[in-house]
């Protein structure tokens, strides 16, 4: 192919899992955005980037086969989406797709997942011909979250905390570390030791160790409150995770079903306080958790100056509100 004066190299990754509109989110401030892998605009890309007109059919052809060799179903090809430049002559580094991916699952906890990473030779910064692919797992069944879900009435705050994120994160080191025991309990086959992961998220917020667990079950109260009577329902509910996390760690027995109804209501609350944190922009620990010791439950916005509430998800934040954890026996 030595007609062509540039030769470089880009890729595109797909994400399965999504039941709401991927391509509504905007992440153009990176050169990305997300379309439905069936969508006539990403066709249209396929076609106006063959130089010739066997390679539209080639590229489509081998991009469909990928996908449908593996375990995917028919109809779950309508829940996959790709993450592509919006500019394709200014290259994406894949690290960014993968930041994309991290905010997805911080604001909403899903089984969303990075199926494939497709990579093409792009030839004059507009010619595209598919030279390989890497395939992924994808979990097809409910293990414990579903597929994706946001409300389209979220999407401007959706949108707005997407730019926020990139442009705080680098600086929140303490929040970091947060995110990732976040993704890694997305990882674990077990789901106890998915559940630590979880309860060490909230350990990354808390400093020292005098009354560590009492000030967690009140940081994450404080964090997560709007009114007092919700705060008191989080910390009881944070205590009854703390009872079942020590019968974990301390190889007690353990009723299974208390992981099961305990879990997924513990990553709703670390997902709402990445979210809070990112919102609230306290540069370290150390200044957070001087301002936690001086405001009660409902006082969040007390935080920080500037903050203003976002809402991602109105059923994931009604869990959060009102769901009372049954006692640990």
């Amino acid at each position: 192919m030595g007609i062509f004066e540039k030769e470089n190299h880009i890729n595109f990754f797909l994400l399965a899992g999504s039941k709401s509109n991927l391509a509504t989110l905007d992440f153009s401030h990176l050169n990305i955005r997300i379309l439905a892998l069936n969508s006539d605009e990403f066709d249209s890309i396929l076609k106006d980037s063959s130089f010739e007109e066997d390679w539209y059919p080639r590229n489509r052809e081998l991009l469909f086969a990928d996908i449908k060799k593996d375990l995917i179903e028919d109809y779950m090809i309508e829940s996959l989406y790709v993450l592509m430049p919006i500019d394709l002559s200014v290259i994406v580094e894949t690290k960014y797709y993968y930041e994309c991916w991290t905010i997805l699952l911080i604001m909403f906890p899903s089984v969303l997942s990075i199926y494939a990473d497709f990579m093409y030779q792009i030839f004059d910064n507009r010619y595209l011909w598919q030279i390989g692919s890497t395939q992924y797992r994808f979990y097809q069944k409910n293990q414990f979250e579903d597929y994706l879900h946001f409300e389209e009435s979220n999407i401007t705050s959706i949108n707005k905390f997407i730019v926020l994120y990139f442009s705080r994160i680098s600086n929140l080191k303490y929040v970091k570390s947060a995110i990732d025991s976040y993704k890694l309990s997305f990882h674990s086959n077990l789901y106890s030791m998915s559940y630590i992961s979880l309860c060490i998220c909230l350990e990354t917020l808390v400093e020292g160790s005098i009354e560590l667990s009492y000030r967690i079950k009140r940081t994450v109260a404080v964090l997560c409150s709007k009114n007092e009577n919700i705060g008191l329902i989080i910390f009881k509910n944070i205590d009854n995770i703390y009872k079942l996390r020590s019968k974990i760690v301390h190889g007690a027995e353990v009723n299974s079903n208390k992981i099961d109804e305990y879990r997924p209501y513990l990553r709703m609350i670390v997902s709402k306080i990445i979210v809070e944190l990112i919102i609230h922009n306290i540069s370290t620990l150390i200044d957070l958790n001087y301002k936690i010791t001086s405001i009660g439950f409902g006082d969040r916005q007390k935080l920080s100056t500037a903050y203003s509430s976002l809402v991602l998800s109105t059923i994931m934040d009604e869990v959060i509100d009102t769901k009372k954890l049954s006692a640990i026996k």
